[in-house]
């Protein structure tokens, strides 16, 4: 038994090493956010797996419901297109029918390469109801005033781009 649990540990810490290496290589790739955001980012998706959202969260997702731009399976709360960016920034919004409750939330370049690349979980909601998502403190670093497009999508099991919601945004200029 004591062999059990030490290979599921051992098991445990490769999991973890191999995720953390994806995280820095997708940072150092993207050079978009600090690692300061990152971890702030990181606690926060931890803390919305566990399904347990305290009284201010629910208040500030039900404050504005009105959707900014939709699909049939993904309505945007916030931000609004073509508005001004600043930086952190969050998206907020709501989702049915994802399989497995994720959605991919990127920024991607006019030259279509990925600024921002991250992940929320859809909190609530099934396949005929809407639950809810949101990432706050989304940070990044632009340098030029180019015009960029926030999509958010469910990725199927074949890692096709599922129910793809894109909306143009401009970005507030870090110096």
């Amino acid at each position: 038994m004591q062999r059990y649990w030490i290979a599921a540990a051992v098991l445990l810490i490769i999991f973890v090493a191999v995720f953390m290496n994806r995280q820095e290589s997708s940072q150092k790739e993207n050079g978009a956010k600090t690692a300061e955001n990152s971890e702030v980012m990181k606690s926060e998706e931890q803390a919305g797996e566990d399904d347990e959202s305290t009284a201010d969260e629910d208040a500030a997702m039900e404050e504005s419901r009105e959707a900014v731009a939709s699909n049939e399976n993904i309505v945007l709360l916030e931000p609004a297109p073509d508005s001004l960016v600043p930086s952190p920034f969050t998206v907020r919004g709501e989702a049915r029918g994802i399989q497995g409750s994720v959605l991919t939330i990127r920024i991607v370049n006019k030259d279509k390469s990925i600024a921002i690349n991250e992940t929320a979980r859809v909190r609530g909601g099934d396949e005929k109801t809407f639950g809810t998502f949101e990432i706050k403190s989304l940070a990044y670093v632009f340098t030029s005033a180019e015009e960029k497009t926030l999509e958010i999508f469910a990725v199927g099991q074949n890692g096709e781009e599922l129910y793809k919601l894109s909306v143009p945004l401009r970005f507030t200029l870090t110096e």
